[in-house]
């Protein structure tokens, strides 16, 4: 946001703002060109402001997400010496256009009146849209456009939009967008197109209320109420402050040196000694890296894993950030089932698995392990039917051999 504070002898300070204004755009400023004193009149000039010559003004629009362009005045204006209050629509401008105080509203006007073809007509109220020259409060809800000439860029760095006549004393404020582009493009300006930029301003007698902006990102600024919903904040209040912050702050994961995950801050995330994943991210899955120590795995070999990567496995962990020094795990060997088959295991692990431990560093090629018997192992049944109670059950009853090639 782009702010400055001005102060006229005899007034109060005005303040002009740009919300988010590219480089180019400095913003919107007022300039009293005649003030009678008390129980007379102020003429003021509102000007849109660049730094570069080469930028283009196109049109003073509407705010695109709230639809209106707003002027709001403490008296009615003045036009040349008379209130609007009453004029009509079609005097306004008219070919007499000729007031050197009259209210205005243009873009790069040369004020060699009259110029009709430089006004707002939607400012001067056609089309049955509200008007200030109606009354005090101006609200068109779709802005006027300017400037539809390719031939005649309006550029600038201090380029008029309007002047405005009011009883001294009174005080205005205006807002809306600057429609503009960085180079002439000479084409005709579609309202609808995309190939122009857009900056909110606001200017204002006396000086416009501040207070803490809140942004979607938890960042605060101290800007106007109307910058601030411009650029999508929620404004705090007048004169709110942004030490202590007072914006919600965004959440996401944080993880911890033991692999836990909380929801949290990411400022609170830090103080309590965690590492922030970012806005909005979760702890399902967990995000955060696990730590690591000495897994003994059942087959005697010892590897660096997470305590549940180790459980996977079956193995014992040796606790966070243990090492796989020599010895630290038990030896293994051949360990031999009823079936014939070898596996190296711990003698532990061997054991508990019904086999048959060969002794510490032996192997299973060869297989050590004894075949299995053969011959009649006994008889086995089946229930191959069953009805439930009241019915029959229907069993069927096997001889069982072991080896395989047995004749009954």
């Amino acid at each position: 946001m782009h702010c400055l504070s001005r102060l006229p002898a005899g007034l109060a300070a005005m303040l002009l703002c740009a919300a988010a204004a590219p480089a180019d755009f400095v913003g919107a400023s007022l300039e009293l060109v005649e003030d009678d004193g008390p129980g007379g009149n102020w003429t003021w000039r509102v000007y849109a402001d660049f730094d570069d010559p080469t930028n283009v003004l196109l049109a003073i629009g509407a705010v695109l997400d709230v639809a209106e362009w707003h002027f709001d005045a403490d008296t009615p204006l003045v036009n040349d010496g008379g209130v609007l209050a009453d004029t009509k629509a079609e005097d306004f401008p008219s070919g007499d256009f000729a007031g050197p105080r009259d209210s205005w509203v243009t873009i790069g006007d040369d004020l060699g009146f009259p110029s009709p073809t430089d006004y707002s007509p939607g400012f001067a109220g056609s089309d049955g849209k509200a008007s200030v020259i109606l009354g005090v409060t101006l609200s068109e809800t779709d802005g006027g456009w300017f400037n539809n000439v390719p031939g005649t860029p309006v550029q600038g760095t201090h380029i008029l939009i309007g002047q405005f006549t009011v009883a001294s004393g009174s005080n205005f404020t205006m807002s809306g967008l600057a429609i503009w582009e960085p180079t002439p493009s000479f084409t005709l300006w579609d309202p609808e197109g995309g190939d122009f930029i857009t900056s909110f301003f606001e200017v204002a007698i006396e000086p416009l209320a501040m207070g803490a902006c809140c942004a979607t990102d938890g960042t605060c600024t101290v800007a106007t109420v109307g910058v601030c919903e411009f650029e999508g904040g929620v404004y705090q209040g007048d004169d709110t402050s942004c030490d202590p912050n007072p914006c919600p702050q965004p959440m996401g994961a944080c993880c911890f040196d033991d692999g836990s995950c909380t929801v949290d801050e990411g400022a609170s995330c830090v103080d309590a000694g965690g590492v922030f994943q970012g806005d909005d991210t979760t702890c399902v899955p967990n995000p955060c890296p696990q730590p690591t120590g000495a897994c003994c795995r059942v087959d005697g070999l010892c590897a660096i894993v997470s305590q549940a990567e180790c459980d996977v496995v079956g193995g014992t962990y040796q606790g966070d950030e243990t090492s796989c020094d020599p010895g630290l795990c038990p030896p293994a060997g051949a360990c031999c089932f009823p079936d014939g088959s070898c596996v190296l295991l711990t003698e532990a692990a061997c054991l508990a698995a019904a086999g048959v431990y060969e002794g510490d560093e032996t192997g299973c090629f060869p297989n050590p392990c004894p075949p299995p018997p053969v011959g009649f192992a006994g008889a086995s049944l089946e229930l191959v039917e069953d009805d439930g109670p009241g019915g029959n059950w229907t069993w069927r009853v096997y001889l069982e051999f072991k080896g395989g090639f047995e004749v009954l």
